[in-house]
């Protein structure tokens, strides 16, 4: 995390809603990243559950980690709060329920970086739900894990978003 002055290179946004059982393994993913420029912008929108002081609790015993209250708008609306308050070069996109890689946000900083060509990095992603219960989008799990080059990708973005926007730099 950044513990610096500087403003953090990489702006992790993470729209939440009623994800209390799920949200402090997927911010300790963050927490837990070898890349440590960054900062967590974390939403809650409008949580019905514990999710807002499940949050505040995770502000408060790290640094890097801020917390917007919002009534309930919707997972678009959350993310684009997050990105207006977010201080980062790169924006990288996370759900309340995902876990990422401990070496994400640094391979995808990375690549950017060598890379100035390139807007959007995306990873291929791993189901971890019950497949027969979320079969539609284990379906486009698979699906987006297959599309592996970027015409691939581009060929493929007007059937469905070709990169699992948790994945996203």
């Amino acid at each position: 995390m950044n513990t610096t002055t500087t403003p953090p290179t990489v702006s992790v946004i993470m729209p939440v809603y009623n994800a209390a059982e799920t949200l402090t393994r997927a911010v300790d993913s963050v927490r837990e990243q070898t890349f440590q420029s960054w900062e967590l912008i974390a939403v809650d929108d409008g949580s019905t559950d514990a999710s807002g002081n499940v949050l505040d609790q995770l502000a408060k015993e790290a640094s890097g980690i801020r917390v917007l209250h919002t009534p309930h708008q919707g997972v678009v609306a959350a993310a684009n709060s997050a990105m207006k308050a977010a201080q980062g070069q790169y924006i990288a996109r996370m759900d309340a329920d995902d876990i990422s890689h401990p070496r994400r946000l640094e391979r995808q900083h990375r690549f950017l970086e060598r890379n100035p060509q390139v807007d959007l990095v995306g990873t291929r992603v791993r189901f971890g739900g019950n497949r027969r219960e979320a079969a539609g989008f284990a379906a486009y799990v698979d699906w987006t894990n297959d599309l592996l080059s970027s015409e691939q990708i581009s060929l493929n973005r007007f059937i469905e978003l070709p990169v699992v926007n948790p994945s996203i730099m």
